[in-house]
């Protein structure tokens, strides 16, 4: 999580914001207890793999619709 959190350029509470929306649609799974939890894919990954793919066919940054949550992007 601590490099997560580095990376994402968020402050905490930013970070649990935007982990919470993903975990809510399913993209990720929080397992643990802070500070010690880790960040799963769901399922088997196909969603945020189709996700990669489309940002990658369309040339758009999976930072943008990820972290910034713009899945507009995709369509």
């Amino acid at each position: 999580m601590p490099e997560v959190h580095e990376a994402c350029g968020l402050d905490v509470d930013g970070m649990y914001s935007v982990l919470e929306v993903l975990r809510k649609a399913r993209l990720i799974n929080l397992e643990g207890e802070y500070p010690f939890e880790e960040i799963r894919l769901a399922g088997d990954g196909v969603a945020m793999e189709s996700i990669l793919k489309r940002c990658e066919s369309a040339r758009i940054a999976v930072e943008d619709v990820v972290a910034e949550l713009r899945f507009d992007l995709l369509k």
